[in-house]
């Protein structure tokens, strides 16, 4: 779990300092201001690797950079082991080397870290199987840090799905499809964690239900997964839509990767983790309105039936308004957190917010995290701007009668008669004596 993080001329800003909440931190702001970097950045801390430098194949996660090589850059950050003993670190970027380095020795254990990135792909921190190990040195019997284990895995968005040969029958990824078809001709305990988890994902009007095993094509023999739709038929998993492939991915993922640490720890006499750390860029990504209102209580509850005695952290990045109002009956502010991207004045402030319930989708639009003046379309929006400062009481020039009715006609036009800018448009200019009654708009 990661507790706080510095950043010292490197990322969005010359200098950033966030202290994070323990169960939720859910971080908003427009494109491009760095929310992604920071996860990137958190996924490093964690782990000390780079999904990129892994798995060249994805198209994130690559190694942070300064903003001028030629000053010191710096990461701070703190992490909480499975002891619960909090752990600061530093890390200093150097420029031949282009790596940041640390203090040597052995890091504190942050128990399970998942990260699922905006380009479908993932990564997976074990800490039964990528955690350094301790060898004894046959020569003169002293204790020494073994690095040799894999940093930590990551997967392509293909690779999630079609799996990864492993090299010598090693480190072998059977992928989404195979495994799914084993676990489901098996009725295995991996198959049932699966139905729950994806119950649980989808929504009440669209439950995801599984299907029969089939095959896809005559050159393939291969039997794929199918998913029962609403309207009664079963569609093959690759023909699944794109909201319905991203559900059914985090699904698998979040139940393969419990399941190989359970397994992994049991190899080597442990008990499995007290710690959950899962990152996800774009938590909304593909999904219709009524899946995103649900999907941040969905992914926590998930998590907590997986494994009841871990304590789990989520770290997720957001572009919508739905998600926000859906944090509304859950948010705990002594162990959550809003974090916001903003630019001002040409530079980027990154700063805790102050959560409060604001209700609507509406109000979530025109609220800090997305900094909307209201939720028109652009051009109705210039309209309404136009129409505002046409009665505006700073306006020295009474408007013509001519100006008011090309506004009348336009606004009567473009928003629905119930709308509540028209109303109160109309009651200013009929105050203002500039309509003389209701009909005249």
């Amino acid at each position: 779990m990661i507790k706080s993080l510095k950043l010292v001329n490197v990322g969005p800003a010359p200098e950033l300092h966030l202290t994070l909440g323990t169960r939720l931190n859910v971080l908003t702001g427009d494109n491009g201001l760095g929310k992604s970097f920071l996860l990137d950045i958190m996924w490093w801390s964690l782990t000390r690797s780079w999904p990129k430098n892994i798995n060249p194949k994805i198209q994130s996660g690559y190694v942070a950079k300064p903003i001028d090589l030629k000053n010191n850059a710096e990461i701070h950050f703190s992490l909480l082991g499975k002891t619960q003993q909090e752990k600061n670190y530093q890390a200093t970027y150097i420029p031949r080397d282009e790596s940041w380095v640390g203090k040597a020795g052995r890091p504190i254990n942050p128990g399970l870290v998942i990260y699922a990135m905006s380009d479908g792909s993932f990564a997976l921190w074990d800490p039964a199987r990528n955690y350094w190990r301790n060898i004894w040195e046959a020569n003169n019997y002293s204790g020494m840090n073994d690095a040799s284990r894999p940093a930590a895995y990551v997967y392509s968005q293909s690779e999630i799905w079609e799996g990864v040969p492993g090299e010598n029958s090693r480190e072998h990824f059977s992928g989404l499809l195979y495994d799914w078809a084993i676990w489901q001709s098996g009725n295995s305990e991996h198959f049932s964690q699966l139905q729950s988890v994806l119950k649980s994902l989808s929504t009440k009007e669209e439950p995801l239900e599984l299907g029969k095993l089939r095959r896809l094509m005559l050159d393939d023999d291969r039997v794929y997964p199918t998913i029962k739709t609403s309207y009664g038929q079963e569609v093959l998993l690759p023909h699944a839509s794109s909201g319905v492939k991203r559900i059914v991915a985090l699904a698998y993922f979040l139940v393969h990767s419990w399941k190989k640490h359970c397994e992994n720890a049991s190899l080597i006499g442990e008990e499995p983790t007290n710690q959950i750390t899962f990152l996800i860029d774009e938590v909304e990504a593909h999904l219709h309105p009524k899946w995103q209102r649900q999907i941040i209580p969905a992914i926590l509850k998930v998590i907590t039936d997986l494994s009841e005695n871990a304590t789990t952290q989520l770290i997720t990045a957001t572009h919508s308004p739905l998600i926000m109002a859906s944090l509304e009956p859950l948010f705990d502010k002594n162990q959550d957190l809003w974090i916001d991207f903003d630019l001002r004045e040409g530079k980027i402030e990154v700063r805790k917010e102050l959560f409060e319930k604001l209700g609507t989708i509406n109000n979530w639009l025109e609220s800090e995290a997305f900094n909307l003046k209201n939720s028109y379309s652009l051009e109705y929006e210039k309209l309404i701007e136009e129409a505002k400062e046409l009665i505006s009481s700073r306006r020295e020039i009474k408007p013509t009668s001519e100006e008011i009715e090309r506004i009348r006609k336009k606004l009567s036009e473009a928003l629905s008669p119930t709308d509540e800018f028209l109303f109160y448009w109309r009651s200013i200019c009929e105050k203002k004596g500039y309509l003389k009654s209701v009909e005249n708009i």
